[in-house]
């Protein structure tokens, strides 16, 4: 999935670390640190015990090196050595979803590093204002082949773009949220690669994030660090409520939680002359599902009590190039999808070319139980609207703006 294995496996082969390790100890153990640090070292790359590490990107030359040796490199990303004022930075730019920008700390330091037992992981970044970054996490593989990851790590981005700010995790809470992806254990105690995963929130263009160092410590850093997490949004009533994407503080807020999401997403003012913001739906080949999906504890900040609606309704544009599909479905969901409600004829009478709007009464679901006996409306926590395509015809592009229930 991640297209990275085979290069990974590449990298151990000893013939080649030996190479790559010579090169680091002779070019890059010469280069002095003159950014300033709190560790007893010259060293901008340094490692003295596998629960300690610091990596700071002290020139271009040095880091375009390590991307040359492919210490550092990307998947379904750009990374290039740059700099940003007087620092050099890790520059990552995406159109994807998430993807991952490789740091190989087997080679590195000559040995894995235990993120088990580590305590502080802190970063000196830099977003810029016009990029759709919203959240930072970390993925983690060991030499096995097992791999996984945290949520959302850091994501107070939105009010704090176009400076240099500094993050720190403290790895004791987030550790019990670590998910294991691939393989049969946890890759933190024998960490080889770790890598930056950036979640992109507008996939129709390119966005970036810049790193200029990496710190693992034992002892929490002092110094003036942001919270990891930004405020989630919240809404004293959400019966009515809108998701209109035209708050620009809110939007960004939403897309740091990953409050909504849809498949492809890209968010954009003046589609087909609409003046406001809306999101887009869009399928590609590899696409399972193209939907719109509101996590509605999250949008609003609870459940959302259903038996009190009476009407969804959301304006959209289909473009006139788009597949021919049959109609869409809405599933209402409880946490974590444990009991779903489903209705295969949600809406079937879909324009192409222009923006139209749906508005469906409740009253008038057919909504049919397919998992789970607990009653679902009164505590509405997901709600999804998928688009029923027809088979190999997933050529379809559809942008819903103000979507709500009143």
């Amino acid at each position: 999935m991640y297209g990275w294995e085979d290069r990974a496996d590449y990298l151990y082969q000893g013939n080649l670390r030996l190479m790559i390790m010579y090169f680091r100890y002779m070019a890059i153990g010469l280069l002095i640190w003159s950014c300033g640090s709190n560790e007893a070292t010259n060293d901008p790359i340094s490692s003295d015990s596998n629960q300690h590490f610091e990596i700071v990107f002290e020139s271009p030359e040095q880091l375009n090196q390590l991307l040359k040796d492919s210490l550092i490199y990307g998947t379904d990303c750009e990374v290039v050595a740059t700099s940003i004022g007087n620092k050099t930075a890790l520059q990552i730019t995406t159109t994807s979803e998430f993807s991952d920008a490789f740091v190989d700390l087997q080679q590195l330091f000559g040995y894995p590093i235990n993120f088990a037992e580590a305590k502080y992981l802190s970063v000196h970044l830099y977003v810029p204002k016009e990029s759709w970054i919203s959240t930072l996490k970390f993925n983690f593989r060991d030499s096995s082949g097992n791999f996984g990851g945290f949520q959302e790590i850091f994501n107070n981005f939105y009010d704090h773009t176009d400076q240099w700010i500094n993050m720190v995790v403290d790895l004791d809470e987030v550790r019990p949220d670590f998910q294991n992806w691939s393989g049969d254990r946890s890759p933190l105690p024998y960490t080889t690669l770790l890598t930056f995963n950036p979640y992109n929130a507008h996939q129709a263009a390119h966005s970036s994030i810049y790193i200029h160092s990496l710190t693992l410590s034992a002892e929490k850093p002092e110094g003036d660090f942001l919270p990891r997490l930004a405020i989630s949004a919240t809404s004293d009533t959400n019966v009515p409520y809108e998701i209109n994407f035209d708050d620009e503080q809110l939007l960004r807020q939403h897309t740091a939680f990953r409050s909504f999401e849809s498949s492809f997403q890209a968010l954009a003012k003046g589609v087909a002359d609409n003046p406001t913001m809306a999101i887009r739906i869009k399928g590609n080949d590899e696409n399972k599902h193209i939907a719109f999906l509101p996590i509605l504890d999250k949008t609003t900040g609870q459940a959302v009590d259903f038996t009190q609606v009476e009407e969804i309704y959301f304006p959209y544009y289909l473009t006139p190039e788009s597949d021919d599909f049959d109609g869409s479905l809405l599933y209402l969901t409880s946490e974590h999808w444990d009991d779903i409600l489903l209705d295969t004829t949600f809406y079937s009478d879909y324009q192409k070319g222009s923006w139209e709007e749906v508005v469906i009464k409740m009253n008038d679901l057919n909504l049919v139980r397919v998992k789970g006996e607990n009653p679902v409306l009164p505590n509405v926590y997901e709600l999804r609207l998928d688009i029923n395509y027809f088979p190999e015809r997933k050529n379809i592009e559809m942008w819903i703006d103000d979507f709500g229930w009143r």
